[in-house]
């Protein structure tokens, strides 16, 4: 079995006030061209503003979203710019302090060749919507043409902020051929988090949380697991440690401890592969200034120990790091100070596999 796995997110909101969306591809070997002319839009609520993965207005740096960008371009609504430098800014080499060895990552040079036909494969995708509601009201946003431009196999999202009285209605507006879908919501904090897995491949088995009755993790709807014939599945969204790292010993101590856990559990009869936004830039190269930000939620010390110690060291294999080793790609730039235009960002979203089918990730 081989692995297409994919991020679909939104790029922050521009000085003029329209909100572009791009094709994100990560680790994967698309079969299509990476941009599509999804219409940008205008919209003056927090859905909109902020985030590089759908435009979050949070004064927390870490707390918003965006994906390892592998577009040829983005397309906007008044113009198309055409200098690769401005339109591909993560293409260009962004970092503090960069070793001599270190390139930026470039989709075009860097995707490796597509499959041999009849290669038995499946296609996951992964987005965090931040406000699925909101998303699926915009007339710039159709689920059809996404589903059929991107032919994937299995949606995971994160951050859906709907509520389990919400899950009907938003099933009607899902694609025909994705009759399987599973949704976790935040029952401790309505309108909060939530994650969900869709999908065309009817699973084996499904499960919510990671089995702790009453844990915070548990009840803010933060992951789903679903099992298919060869691997299980894992959408997650990955409690940001907080202003003042006020939730840091819980994320440490608790969540990284209790996940760990969870997955080699699966292992015992399956592999894993998890998606979603771990929110922790793992090394140095991950973050474009990391001495600015040895306390700030995502890159503390704590927080890059307990990824290592509680997933890589255990087995745990960050596909894209293991393909890039020298590479600087990040999936998060902030909506302050121009950060996308400059590829000043942070890689917090992750495809992490179990080493047994590491190799398989195309």
């Amino acid at each position: 079995m081989t692995f297409y796995l994919i991020t679909y997110k939104k790029w922050n909101e521009n000085e003029s006030g329209m909100t572009e969306y791009v094709y994100c591809s990560v680790d994967a070997a698309a079969d299509s061209a990476v941009v599509e002319d999804i219409a940008a839009h205008t919209e003056e609520d927090s859905f909109a503003v902020g985030s590089p993965a759908v435009g979050k207005q949070k004064s927390r740096l870490k707390e918003e979203e965006a994906s390892l960008t592998i577009s040829s371009k983005v397309l906007k609504t008044d113009e198309i710019i055409s200098s690769s430098v401005q339109s591909e800014p993560w293409t260009v080499l962004a970092h503090k302090k960069p070793e001599k060895d270190w390139k930026a990552h470039n989709p075009k040079t860097m995707r490796p060749p597509p499959l041999p036909e009849g290669t038995k494969s499946v296609k996951i995708m992964t987005w965090n919507v931040n406000g699925l509601r909101a998303l699926l009201k915009l007339e710039s946003f159709s689920a059809l043409q996404l589903a059929q431009r991107e032919n994937f196999d299995v949606l995971c999202l994160q951050e859906t902020k709907i509520q389990v009285k919400d899950v009907e209605e938003v099933k009607k507006a899902l694609s025909d051929g994705y009759d399987h879908s599973f949704w976790s919501c935040s029952v401790s904090k309505l309108g909060y988090s939530g994650t969900a897995i869709i999908s065309r491949i009817k699973p084996l088995s499904v499960r919510y949380g990671t089995g702790h009755s009453g844990s915070d993790h548990d009840i803010e709807g933060r992951i789903v697991t679903t099992e298919f014939d060869s691997f299980y599945l894992i959408s997650t969204y990955v409690p940001n440690s907080g202003d003042g790292l006020k939730r840091l010993s819980y994320r440490i101590e608790e969540w990284d401890r209790t996940l760990s856990k969870y997955i080699k559990e699966l292992e015992k009869t399956k592999p894993v592969v998890l998606t979603g936004d771990l929110n922790c830039a793992h090394e140095e190269i991950d973050i474009y200034n990391p001495a600015g930000n040895k306390r700030s939620a995502g890159f503390t010390i704590e927080e890059r120990q307990s990824f290592r110690e509680n997933f890589l060291d255990k087995g745990l294999v960050d596909t894209f790091r293991k393909q890039h080793p020298g590479v600087v790609g990040y999936t998060y730039w902030g909506y302050r100070h121009g950060t996308r235009k400059t590829n000043k960002g942070w890689r917090l979203d992750y495809f992490v596999v179990s080493e047994s089918i590491s190799a398989n990730v195309s």
